[in-house]
């Protein structure tokens, strides 16, 4: 499988009563980069979770706006006396998980005013 690397840019307001250090910039750069007996630390590894979260379900919400668009309002028998939406049958069948983008840990924080 050939793959092919994209960026993903996150950006996000911080508050401050005063100036920031600009040493926090490039202590949460080491943060981000810090590995300790071969992994990253605990908090670091939970952000990337966090947005690999964000990542399948997003593309799962992806699949799933082409199904609704297919399939429209039809509703078809999931069994006796129950139905379900065509569109979120088909979805599910279609999203792939391992499909959804994937994260290189090349992370790099920024701040600035």
């Amino acid at each position: 499988m050939d793959l092919q690397t994209y960026k993903l840019t996150l950006t996000t307001d911080l508050y401050s009563d005063g100036p920031i250090d600009p040493e926090v910039a490039l202590a949460l750069n080491r943060i981000l980069h810090d590995y300790c007996d071969g992994r990253l630390s605990f908090n670091v590894e939970m952000m990337i979770e966090g947005l690999l979260s964000c990542l399948r379900e997003a593309a799962y919400l992806a699949v799933k706006k082409q199904m609704v668009e297919k399939y429209g309002n039809e509703m078809v028998e999931v069994a006796e006396g129950h139905q379900a939406s065509r569109w979120s049958i088909e979805a599910k069948k279609a999203f792939n998980p391992e499909q959804a983008p994937q994260i290189k840990y090349s992370l790099k924080a920024r701040i600035e005013k």
